[in-house]
């Protein structure tokens, strides 16, 4: 006998929780394999603010809108990754990485994770992130349409870069065989960060371990 697949031999709570087990495996292999990464830009002044801050992650949250200035976040889903970066001396440095658990609206952010019952309609007051700066890369900010909560998020680390060998084999486009390399590089630096610029990029496969590899190891 088979129940989804997977072979009943016996029975008993000891059958049902095996079957139970190898079911969630196969779920999460198939998320595994479905999920995205993405890249956001972050600026020299927000990167800058957050240092003055002392915010050290980990990475909580992540805003999009729709507008260049923070961009939409339409397309990603629970359980992509979202890796922000930063250019600085012609390096693209990996600040953080975060596993998207869940999509909320900025009301249910302020009110369950702020707990300041509501925020005004429009875009959030400039000054907002200054009068709470405890909050540091928690406090929202700009237009905002979607909130993305991590269920798994690193320390920040604005120091680590991608390897000058590692930047031509990076791949951003918005599905498999659309994806193409990045712009502005010169002799393994890279000249601007126009390719990331408006966007939350999808990364390739190969570009996702890349940037992976480099969370894990610096």
């Amino acid at each position: 006998m088979t129940t989804n697949g997977y072979a009943i031999r016996g029975s008993g709570r000891h059958n049902e929780a095996q079957i139970a087990c190898n079911y969630c495996r196969e779920l999460w292999r198939k998320q595994s394999v479905m999920s995205n990464a993405y890249v956001t830009l972050w600026t020299k002044a927000r990167c800058a603010w957050l240092r003055r801050v002392r915010d050290s992650g980990p990475l909580f949250v992540l805003f999009g809108g729709p507008h260049i200035s923070l961009p939409s976040m339409a397309h990603v889903n629970v359980g992509d990754t979202v890796f922000p970066v930063w250019v600085a001396e012609g390096q693209l440095r990996v600040i953080a990485r975060m596993q998207v658990g869940r999509l909320i609206t900025l009301a249910e952010y302020a009110s369950e994770y702020l707990r300041l019952g509501s925020l005004p309609v429009g875009p959030v007051d400039p000054g907002f992130a200054q009068q709470h700066p405890e909050l540091g890369h928690r406090a929202p900010f700009g237009c905002i349409d979607q909130v993305a909560i991590a269920s798994e998020g690193t320390p920040f680390n604005f120091e680590r870069s991608i390897a000058p060998e590692d930047l031509p084999l990076l791949r951003f486009g918005p599905r498999p065989g659309k994806e193409k390399a990045l712009t502005g590089l010169q002799d393994g630096r890279l000249a601007t960060s126009l390719s990331f610029q408006g966007h939350v990029r999808r990364a390739s496969e190969q570009t996702r371990k890349i940037l992976a590899a480099v969370c894990v190891n610096s």
